[in-house]
């Protein structure tokens, strides 16, 4: 294998080939949305990645323009599918950037080698999969891939010594962040599944292979030398939806009183507004009094599916306040002209939710960059008298992250949600009493 791959890697690209990389990162949708809503704040450079994905257009000297994809990504429902459009378009696009333009399909390649292989790590992506500019490589990188994870110790080494020579002769800095970047645009598909940590991610088949067979039909019947003269080729080429079979399997073993609860949950989770319109404000409270921190008892629950509704009932929530949090952050950083702090902003949450916060933001503090790492609590309403949950992990955060901040969000079920970032819980130890599990802080606030 080491053979193959040095000849597969040698007369790979040039510094110019990996100038696509270089982009601000999107990993959900939500930031994409923050962007176009603040579109002017935007430049040529720091709007490549919009613009590879076609929903912003470059007039020249710094003017932009949002695309009728990007307008109907703004206005339309169906974001999902406007957004697996515009991924499988990707470097296609002259009028977006004619330097860029590679003879394959990037997001069809992922989608060929997930017929054959179950997952992908970034690992994987990087040393083998970047590379290929010719569908006819795919085969052979399915069995790199698949040689690479049967290799000892010494041998991965010495496959990735040949990665990074070749890495040094195109003197590319900072391969890493600049392809990781890429990858996690593709990540934004309704047909991938992604979780890890930074660099570490592993990107899951969540379809059938047959809905990635159909998608590479669709695919196969677009020229790219055709794409400038012929732009229909890429109507409605999204025909097939993504399986959630992993979601719905597990619904049909629940009861029926199970299934109602969880479809109340669901109901919830819809009737709560709309990110875009939501209009988040800070608060500042004065607390009138702080109650011990107490046990959080689950052996009075009875039925396993006290569990499952109330942690289902809790993601859907709690997502909704991140949002609303990370609009509030990112609309923050704009607005003081950190727009590069803005796009730097990370939701954690949605990758890893071992880390003991939600969210990855920032602050300008004597003009210095500091870092925060927030964990959003949501309130319903703005009540006098409120509880909130914190985990064991979060609680140990709290203690030993400097940079960690817990946020209140109430009001979440309205369009004037308010913020709270709440005073650091260890300001007096005495109200604090530790116990294992979970613990539930109580507090009286001054309207």
């Amino acid at each position: 294998m080491i053979n193959e791959y040095k000849k597969y890697i040698n007369d790979k690209g040039d510094n110019n080939f990996w100038k696509k990389a270089k982009q601000h990162e999107y990993n959900d949708s939500d930031k994409i949305i923050f962007s176009l809503q603040n579109f002017r704040e935007l430049t040529t450079r720091n709007s490549i990645s919009l613009r590879i994905l076609g929903l912003i257009k470059n007039l020249g000297n710094d003017r932009l323009e949002i695309t009728e994809a990007g307008t109907g990504f703004l206005k339309l429902e169906n974001k999902q599918e406007i957004l697996d459009e515009q991924l499988l378009k990707i470097y296609l696009d002259s009028e977006i950037n004619n330097r860029l333009n590679i003879p394959v399909f990037p997001l069809g390649i992922i989608y060929s080698i997930l017929y054959e292989l179950e997952y992908i790590t970034f690992e994987e992506y990087k040393i083998f999969i970047c590379w290929v500019n010719n569908n006819n490589e795919v085969k052979d990188v399915i069995n790199f891939i698949k040689k690479y994870r049967l290799l000892g110790k010494s041998e991965k080494e010495e496959i990735n010594k040949i990665f990074n020579k070749k890495i040094t002769e195109l003197k590319i800095d900072n391969f890493n962040d600049n392809i990781y970047r890429l990858f996690k645009m593709f990540t934004l598909t309704a047909y991938l599944h992604v979780e890890g940590n930074r660099f570490e991610e592993i990107i899951y088949r969540n379809c059938k292979p047959s809905t990635y067979q159909s998608l590479l039909n669709s695919l196969q019947k677009i020229k790219i030398e055709d794409y400038i003269n012929d732009l229909t080729h890429y109507k409605k080429i999204i025909t097939q939806k993504s399986d959630y079979d992993d979601i719905l399997n597990p619904i049909h073993s629940l009861s029926n009183e199970d299934r109602n609860i969880l479809l109340k949950q669901i109901t919830e989770k819809k009737s709560l507004p709309d990110i875009r319109e939501i209009v988040p404000s800070l608060i500042n409270p004065k607390i009138i009094e702080r109650k011990n921190i107490i046990k959080n008892s689950r052996k009075n629950s009875a039925k396993k599916i006290d569990y499952l509704a109330r942690d289902t009932r809790n993601r859907l929530v709690g997502l909704h306040a991140e949002k609303i949090v990370y609009k509030y952050e990112y609309n923050r950083l704009v607005k003081i002209g950190k727009n590069d702090l803005a796009q730097g902003i990370v939701h954690e949450s949605l990758t890893n939710d071992n880390l003991g916060y939600d969210i990855t933001s920032y602050d300008v503090v004597d003009g210095k960059t500091i870092t925060k790492h927030i964990e959003v609590k949501a309130v319903n309403g703005l009540p006098r008298t409120f509880s909130f949950f914190i985990s064991k992990n979060e609680l140990d955060k709290v203690k030993n992250d400097p940079s960690h901040e817990i946020y209140i969000v109430f009001n979440y079920e309205t369009k004037d949600a308010q913020i709270w970032p709440l005073p650091h819980l260890f300001s007096d130890e005495k109200i604090i009493e530790i116990n294992p599990v979970k613990f539930q802080v109580t507090l009286t606030i001054e309207r």
